[in-house]
């Protein structure tokens, strides 16, 4: 869950379905102000998409998302199918025949269909997922605030000392372990009470 400094959410399924558009006739831009994504299509006669692509792009309030690549498209679909080759290999094997020369995109997915629902749940996690990571890449190099909305769930959902770190900031290396070693020994503080609390149960109980 992504955050506009003015704490209003991005509409993340927008700009992933945004990342996502194969065709050239939709255009796409985040409003910095709302979270909302802006979307004109070409073939609108009633919007003049020059005038109005000029107008978001010259206006700061307002970020183009970039469309992926084909290339980029067919990485994710290649992890994919390196992905099925662990639990898989006959499917594997169809999917990289699948991605051989022209019309890959379309063998892809019908190898993936012909494997059943499982196989398409998973393919379309994996792809979610995949483009996640690009939003993610493409927000933090916005110049604008943006809070991805762990520190808050750190915040306001754990009170472990690593998730206090998190939230905090703390990130690097040495915060890290110091906190994974205060957990260990919160831990082990847990238990030694936790057995003391059983013994004396025990004694009570003879």
């Amino acid at each position: 869950m992504y955050k506009l400094a003015n704490g209003k959410e991005i509409d993340e399924d927008e700009c992933l379905d945004a990342l996502n558009d194969n065709g050239g006739e939709f255009f796409h831009w985040l409003d910095s102000e709302t979270g909302e994504v802006v979307t004109i299509a070409e073939l609108d006669d009633m919007v003049d998409v020059d005038e109005m692509s000029d107008k978001y792009d010259s206006d700061p309030r307002y970020f183009a998302i970039p469309k992926l690549e084909t290339h980029e498209k067919y990485e994710i679909m290649v992890k994919f199918a390196e992905f099925a080759a662990h639990e898989d290999k006959d499917l594997a094997e169809k999917l990289f025949i699948a991605l051989n020369g022209q019309g890959a995109f379309r063998r892809f997915k019908d190898a993936v269909y012909s494997a059943g629902k499982e196989w398409v749940d998973s393919w379309y996690e994996w792809e979610k997922e995949s483009l996640f990571e690009y939003l993610d890449a493409w927000l933090k190099d916005l110049p604008i605030d943006i809070n991805d909305g762990w520190q808050d769930f750190f915040e306001n959902n754990c009170d472990c000392p690593i998730c206090q770190a998190m939230a905090r900031g703390d990130t690097d290396e040495e915060s890290l372990r110091d906190a994974f070693r205060e957990a260990n020994f919160n831990q082990v503080v847990g238990d030694i009470r936790r057995k003391s609390v059983d013994n004396i149960t025990k004694k009570k109980g003879k």
